[in-house]
């Protein structure tokens, strides 16, 4: 930002009341009065097919994956923004997943500010969707499965972030009363998880002092 104007938005594809796609047309709107173009870049964690054309009708410069990768946004930082093409699905996860060689090529910048974050947050998150889905909170279960995916996916822990995709898609279907499976899935994957993220929270693998 300088002189009042921003360079780069990164730009949440999902947020409560406006979401990206909206408030990418607003700003749109006003720059047709007010003249410039700022740069706006979607941050989406599901890359679905029509994406890319709902972007570029929005008037949107380009978008990056969630988990974010530092290569990726650097890219996108200097000025190679793109709207990249639709990746294919990933195979489902095997039961036997391994938490933790998935950490071990995760970001460690990442892993250093969220490790800590994530073990404190996780069980209140966990809490907050089992409320919504006792009380068919249907919008509540679509956005905080929304955001614990999103962390779940910097650990790139498949199985967990799978379980809460689910019961993203669940509230967004106003069908909460079938969350009661894939919550259970959530917090089992969780458990096999944060024993690796506890380690890894340790200096030197040792217990913190």
């Amino acid at each position: 930002m300088h002189g009042g104007h921003f360079d780069l938005i990164l730009m949440d594809w999902q947020m409560p009341e406006m979401d990206g796609i909206e408030t990418t047309r607003q700003i749109r709107e006003m720059e047709k009065v007010g003249g410039g173009h700022v740069t706006i870049v979607a941050m989406t964690a599901n890359a679905l097919q029509g994406d890319r054309e709902r972007c570029l009708a929005a008037g949107m410069d380009g978008y990056i994956a969630k988990p974010i990768q530092t290569g990726e946004l650097l890219k996108v930082i200097g000025g190679k923004a793109a709207i990249p093409p639709i990746p294919k699905p990933q195979p489902a996860a095997a039961k036997d997943f391994d938490y933790a060689a998935a950490l071990a090529s995760a970001e460690r910048e990442v892993l250093d500010v969220l490790t800590e974050l994530f073990l404190e947050q996780y069980p209140a998150s966990l809490d907050e969707i089992a409320g919504a889905i006792v009380a068919a909170d249907h919008p509540k279960l679509e956005l905080s499965a929304h955001a614990l995916k999103g962390l779940l996916g910097y650990f790139r822990a498949v199985p967990a972030q799978q379980a809460a995709r689910e019961l993203e898609e669940l509230g967004s279907q106003s069908r909460s009363n079938a969350g009661t499976e894939p919550l259970a899935r959530l917090r089992a994957e969780i458990e096999k998880l944060k024993p690796h993220l506890e380690t890894y929270a340790m200096p030197h693998g040792k217990p913190k002092p």
